[in-house]
């Protein structure tokens, strides 16, 4: 390293580098992370709209016009904090207590994926919860898989494995989401798609810079 910020120029700040463990090189990731995900309702986003991954929703709730704390974009940010609602740090994707809600993943490439992670908003009695939903993905040539899903009452992130994993995929949807108590306030904080990845793919701008592909071992 012959540069480095002036964060750090001082003796009392340092920097260090490791080669990772063939644990961490093994290690599934999370595929739908975005923390600087747009939101579709802000105008001033609009030039965002070519980076992903992308959340997006049925409906996004509103306690006043533009406040984005139940935007879709939450669901992605990377942030589980689900004993609260509202602003930062307890954001979440907070759907119109209405029936036929869906939150949708679009990765903007293919992807393998291998699990789900849901964190539902745990602000209890405030809230209740979605007790069901479908998952749905879409394929690379658009056709789609679904398979119903039963979501507990806890406040931890829950694991569900995807039936219908069979090749790369593009969106992931989650849909017929049903709440425990009709007419109450169900959320969702975090969503989280899980997988290695044989290969990966560097995008600055839109424009794809090149990938890398590992023999021995996944990203």
């Amino acid at each position: 390293v012959t540069t480095i910020s002036k964060a750090y120029a001082n003796t009392t700040n340092y920097v260090t580098i490791r080669i990772l463990t063939s644990e961490e090189l093994s290690a599934k990731r999370n595929l739908a992370e975005n923390a600087y995900d747009y939101a579709e309702k802000a105008a001033s986003q609009q030039e965002m709209s070519n980076q992903y991954p992308h959340a997006s929703a049925s409906t996004e709730w509103e306690n006043s016009p533009g406040q984005t704390f139940f935007y879709a974009k939450n669901a992605i940010d990377g942030f589980e904090n689900n004993r609260g609602h509202g602003s930062y740090p307890v954001q979440s994707w907070g759907p119109a207590p209405d029936p036929g809600q869906w939150l949708e993943i679009d990765f903007g490439r293919p992807v393998n994926a291998e699990e789900v992670g849901i964190v539902i908003r745990y602000d209890m009695p405030h809230d209740t919860y979605f007790e069901s939903a479908v998952i749905q993905v879409t394929y690379e040539d658009g056709t789609t898989s679904e398979q119903t899903i039963t979501i507990q009452c806890v406040g931890t992130e829950q694991i569900f494995e995807l039936d219908i994993y069979a090749k790369p995929i593009t969106k992931l949807r989650i849909l017929e989401l049903v709440a425990h108590t009709s007419g109450g306030w169900a959320a969702i904080t975090e969503v989280k798609v899980y997988s290695n990845q044989p290969e990966v793919e560097l995008f600055v701008n839109g424009e794809s810079i090149g990938k890398k592909t590992a023999e021995d071992h996944f990203f």
